[in-house]
């Protein structure tokens, strides 16, 4: 191209300097508005990527949070077990005690039946001897 610039400054055919001229600033013109949306595109490119490491940042908060919160939650199961196991105990030594209980009410009864039937013997004793009284005197 170099070797026919020489030939086509002087001949008529060939475009003109003004014409070559408009025609890099055409192109300078398309390379400048081409290079104005690759900027454009970038900075949505940046804005989108801050939007995402916002969102990142908010998911990772959420998480930690979350996390948080079933490990209280895991702590009160543990807790909640662990007084299960206790209240089940004390419901068995209250049942035993219970059983211990009617065991030793039933034993009074008895007792206070035999009481009774000896009181019932010694009342018709004392009857039978107040009667002898009686006769005797």
């Amino acid at each position: 191209m170099i070797q026919e610039a020489p030939a086509s400054i002087g001949g008529s055919s060939s475009p003109s300097i003004a014409q070559c001229s408009e025609r890099v600033a055409a192109s300078s013109e398309e390379l400048t508005a081409g290079a104005q949306e690759t900027s454009e595109s970038i900075n949505m490119v940046a804005q989108n990527m801050e939007v995402m490491t916002s969102g990142a940042a908010e998911q990772e908060s959420t998480i930690k949070t979350l996390e948080e919160k079933i490990q209280i939650m895991r702590e009160k199961m543990d807790d909640l077990r662990e007084t299960s196991k206790e209240m089940e105990k004390i419901a068995v030594d209250s049942a035993s005690n219970a059983e211990n209980g009617k065991a030793k009410v039933d034993a009074a009864i008895d007792v206070m039946k035999n009481i009774a039937e000896q009181v019932s013997s010694s009342a018709k004793v004392v009857g039978e001897l107040g009667k002898r009284s009686d006769e005797i005197g």
